[in-house]
């Protein structure tokens, strides 16, 4: 995994977990193609089991 350092919040690369709502989130794109927050490791888990492949 690559880390990168984001020194600042308003990084273009942080903007979906910095200027949306939890609505906004899934009903960015699609809803079918929505984003979500997995912040527990059973969380992570689930989705990668699930299929479901992060973006950040």
């Amino acid at each position: 995994m690559q880390f990168i350092t984001i020194d600042s919040i308003d990084d273009e690369r942080v903007a979906a977990y910095t200027n949306l709502t939890e609505i906004q989130l899934r009903n960015r794109l699609e809803p079918e193609r929505g984003l979500f927050i997995a912040e527990s490791p059973k969380v992570i888990d689930r989705a990668l089991a699930a299929g479901r492949e992060p973006i950040s």
